[in-house]
């Protein structure tokens, strides 16, 4: 999938759930159109989307209803990315990432983390 064909998914303004997993051409520029657009949308699986960075990710802090995010196999993301996407998307409840990504996480916020 290209980003265009991303950012024809995220005008989708009822779009509640989102699986983009191993889709390995998408990019940060489809996280921002997802991260502006989707307003309603709760759960996004990003698993195997290489493309993806912690710019791309940490737009989704300013998401107002996302609850699960999972980031399994996004290589270009860092601790710090994490933290800050942690910290400040304050109503995700559910975060799957990899082992080398989970020692970022502050301990009170460990329990959302898989």
């Amino acid at each position: 999938m290209s980003d265009v064909a991303g950012k024809a998914i995220a005008s989708s303004k009822s779009l509640k759930k989102l699986d983009l997993s191993c889709l390995v051409n998408v990019s940060d520029a489809t996280i921002v159109a997802i991260a502006e657009s989707c307003k309603n949308l709760d759960a996004l699986n990003l698993t195997g989307c290489k493309f993806v960075t912690g710019e791309g990710v940490c737009t989704l802090t300013k998401h107002r209803s996302l609850k699960e995010l999972i980031l399994t196999s996004c290589e270009k993301l860092s601790g710090y990315d994490l933290l800050v996407l942690v910290l400040e998307c304050q109503m995700l409840e559910y975060i799957v990432v990899d082992r080398r990504l989970r020692m970022w996480v502050p301990i009170e916020v460990l329990d959302i983390i898989m």
